[in-house]
């Protein structure tokens, strides 16, 4: 038996394993584009009940210390009740999509939104709780901003449209 080996073979070795290589790679790449896309998604309606839990905290304080309505505070304080549970709710049907880096925010701040609601049960809310939720609103956004890499995507689309 001779083998002989040209540089034609050689070559063709090479390129046949980087082809290779670069199907295997890129067999991934829809899979992650459509996970991100879920997340997008997900991290959006997340923002929007979480903006919704802290509208109805702060339209509760605002109606407790400028109209002191019984009535009016109690219906406030169901639809917070309602739209804090639709969050948790929500937030346990899509765990699974959500990168532990990031769950472990929402967890913190589920904690404190509960205390929040406890301490509305019992009628001791003060000004700097509802300041505080709001801070804790920012946070978990800019958290979310920053693990989608919406600066970096947002300066790569500038610099895209510029061209």
């Amino acid at each position: 038996m001779n083998f002989e080996i040209s540089i034609v073979d050689i070559i063709a070795l090479i390129f046949s394993s980087i082809a290779i290589y670069l199907a295997f790679k890129n067999r991934r790449a829809p899979l992650r584009e459509k996970l991100f896309d879920r997340q997008l998604d997900i991290f959006q309606e997340i923002s929007n009940r979480i903006i919704d839990v802290e509208e109805k905290m702060s339209d509760w304080q605002l109606e407790k210390e400028t109209y002191n309505n019984k009535k009016e505070i109690e219906r406030i304080e169901d639809e917070m009740f309602e739209a804090s549970e639709k969050l948790q709710i929500y937030l346990l049907k899509v765990e699974i999509y959500i990168p532990e880096e990031i769950h472990d925010k929402f967890g913190d701040f589920l904690n404190y939104i509960n205390i929040m609601k406890a301490m509305v049960f019992n009628k001791k809310i003060a000004d700097i709780d509802v300041t505080k939720l709001s801070n804790k609103v920012w946070d978990l956004q800019q958290e979310i901003r920053e693990f989608i890499g919406l600066e970096s995507l947002s300066k790569e689309n500038r610099k895209l449209s510029k061209k």
